[in-house]
């Protein structure tokens, strides 16, 4: 007999790991997660740096404990996820959702620019999700989460070196698609369009007070902001059995903008 379509989407018993999830995007998903029933530890650089995430979220009656680790730390993210197994005895899902951004022309962006973004864009979640399969494979059952942007598919300019780490987590996503799956571990991409988040608050009051600039509004085909909490139905649906049978593929949210030539 087939499970009842809200038993799908549940993540009850599952333990999950979100990393950059102080706020925005990050925290939103950690939220979903939790409200379906996953325990989930949350990263930050510091204790202190994510204790008001926990807080916030355990005041709503979530399971949620803080991971604290530094992603710029090649060794931080085997520590992390056996920090995890250590106090609750699997991970099941794990969500890449650290990002740095420089925003500048190709003429003032260096190689060592480049390197740090690289590093924190694409390396860290080449170990992050290498240290989660290695005890997903165990399980017989995982899934990772990409965030990446729709920039990686749709170029702008005066972004290069972002959307070039970007573009590096969409191909690592289908490359760790095909090495895991024998085991049962999912691997997809979210690529999130232009959310309403603390990071990008100054361009949404700008096109508040001034409809001229509001960009988003003229491009996308639903015509304002995402919410946050609008990227975590994706979210869920990837982790959970839901999305059983989707791996390797690039789930676009970002209000039609990329669905649009002009």
């Amino acid at each position: 007999m087939s499970k009842p379509i809200e038993e799908l989407f549940s993540l009850q018993g599952r333990v999950a790991l979100v990393t950059g999830a102080r706020k925005g995007l990050g925290f939103e998903i950690s939220r979903a997660f939790g409200q379906a029933g996953a325990k989930v530890f949350i990263s930050g650089r510091s204790p202190d740096e994510v204790a008001p995430a926990v807080s916030a979220l355990r005041e709503e009656g979530l399971d949620v404990d803080a991971c604290p680790f530094n992603l710029g730390d090649p060794d931080a993210a085997d520590q992390a996820v056996a920090y995890i197994i250590e106090k609750a005895g699997a991970l099941h899902i794990l969500v890449n959702n650290i990002g740095k951004r420089h925003r500048a022309n190709l003429e003032k962006i260096d190689h060592k620019i480049l390197a740090d973004l690289l590093s924190v864009n694409l390396v860290a979640v080449y170990a992050a999700s290498r240290a989660a399969i290695a005890v997903m494979r165990g399980q017989k059952w995982g899934r990772i989460i990409n965030l990446s942007t729709t920039s990686a598919i749709k170029g702008i300019k005066g972004d290069p070196a972002y959307i070039a780490s970007k573009g590096g987590v969409s191909a690592l996503t289908r490359a760790l698609a095909a090495e895991a799956g024998a085991d049962n571990i999912t691997v997809n991409d979210i690529l999130p369009g232009p959310f309403a988040t603390e990071t990008n608050a100054r361009m949404v009051e700008a096109a508040k007070a001034d409809p001229r600039k509001n960009i988003v509004a003229r491009r996308a085909p639903l015509g304002r902001w995402g919410e946050p909490r609008e990227i975590a139905g994706a979210a869920v649906f990837l982790a959970s059995d839901a999305g059983a049978y989707v791996t390797g593929q690039m789930l676009v949210v970002d209000g039609g903008i990329s669905s649009q030539l002009y």
